[in-house]
């Protein structure tokens, strides 16, 4: 038997309410918050006191990754509304803070939001949330998620200092290699090289996460020219869109989610990370 938990917002966690799917009746205890049913819609509604509440759930995903939020939607039959950041904002966090934002105050319709990336530095401090509740994953950047856990990327940087690829960031203009190539046409390939080994000379490897949502041989053999340019190892590695269906289906447990309540401003120290995520060594996208 498969369950569907109910992460529900605070103000009605306290009650029993009565679910009506296919033309059947339930009645759940929110303190166990799961409902037993063999196959459920992601849209829930809620009859409470004789009137339908319908829980509104928007996802807004940086186009960056589009491709694995693509793929983690398909994979959970999830038909929410999507809005999506522009991609290439990581170089600014607080113009992607300010897109987050534009998004979050044009929601006021929505009783949820799932923000499908991770915390990219000091992006999302100084967001507030106006009237959704706001769920996001508790991941220090995107390769966090699409690695499925903090820890895992630790474990690959233990080993060395790496800069990290998918699909999605090689063809976003901001890339290493558009950099690079441009300081190759303005500077020389000699000036070039001196200037990227004073950027990148504690890294080792040029990272590739294989996400299974894009062509791996065509993007391995720009990457392998990339890496070798840049006198990097170059490396493949199975990412995963685990971590994006987790937020999109709930639950969302506090060690690996940051849940913010309505109409909270996020701070420093909102955004906390699992306890075994020590940064040790370092990483790169982009």
């Amino acid at each position: 038997m498969k369950f569907l938990f109910l992460n529900l917002p605070v103000s009605l966690k306290y009650i029993y309410i009565h679910l009506q799917f296919n033309g059947e009746s339930y009645v759940v205890d929110l303190r166990s918050g799961y409902l037993p049913y063999e196959r459920v819609s992601l849209s829930i509604h809620l009859m409470l006191c004789g009137e339908m509440i319908v829980l509104n759930t928007l996802v807004i995903g940086c186009k960056t990754i589009k491709d694995e939020i693509t793929r983690a939607i398909a994979n959970t039959g999830c038909q929410y509304e999507v809005r999506w950041t522009q991609g290439g904002l990581h170089y600014v966090p607080g113009k992607l803070c300010d897109a987050i934002q534009e998004i979050l105050d044009g929601a006021n319709e929505f009783d949820r939001v799932l923000l499908a990336n991770g915390y990219c530095g000091n992006t999302l401090i100084g967001l507030r949330n106006q009237s959704a509740e706001l769920i996001i994953p508790r991941v220090d950047d995107c390769i966090s998620l699409m690695l499925g856990s903090c820890a895992n990327k630790l474990e690959i940087l233990s080993e060395s200092k790496a800069y990290f690829m998918t699909e999605g960031w090689l063809n976003f203009e901001r890339n290493i290699w558009a950099e690079y190539s441009y300081c190759v046409s303005r500077y020389g390939q000699s000036q070039a090289d001196d200037i990227f080994h004073a950027m990148f000379g504690n890294y080792r490897s040029l990272v590739l996460l294989d996400t299974d949502c894009f062509d791996l041989d065509d993007v391995r053999t720009r990457t392998e020219q990339i890496a070798s340019s840049l006198h990097l190892e170059h490396r493949v590695i199975p990412g995963t869109t685990s971590y994006i269906e987790r937020l999109l289906k709930g639950p969302w447990p506090d060690e690996d989610f940051l849940i913010v309540p309505p109409h909270t401003t996020i701070d420093d120290d909102t955004l906390t990370l699992p306890v075994n995520m020590l940064m040790e060594g370092g990483s790169r996208i982009g």
